[in-house]
């Protein structure tokens, strides 16, 4: 992930871009705000509720775009490797539907 402008952990607007190789998933989460996501290169895909379900997702091609409100519990996940810009306003922050699937939690 890249930074391209303001600061995501900190108050204020931000965009970063990220890249998504094929196989990548990001299980059910939640955002304190707005997460707006543009497809830069690629296929992204995103499905919406509390239970990853590829067959409940939607296709995001180059130039998609997506708005998900604050709040709202999503997933993602890519089938080939794809770049997505993410912007919304910080502090930006991800809370795990499940916290055993959040990453920061895996034992070292």
């Amino acid at each position: 992930m890249a930074v391209l402008s303001g600061d995501p952990t900190k108050k204020g607007l931000f965009t970063v871009r990220m890249q998504a190789p094929a196989g990548y998933k990001v299980p059910p989460h939640t955002h304190p705000t707005a997460e707006n996501i543009t497809v830069i290169s690629g296929t992204f895909n995103i499905g919406m509720g509390d239970k990853f379900d590829e067959a409940a997702g939607k296709s995001l091609e180059v130039g998609g775009f997506v708005v998900l409100p604050a709040g709202m519990k999503h997933y993602a996940w890519s089938t080939g490797d794809a770049i997505i810009q993410i912007h919304g306003k910080g502090p930006f922050e991800i809370k795990y539907v499940n916290p055993a699937d959040d990453p920061r939690n895996a034992k070292k």
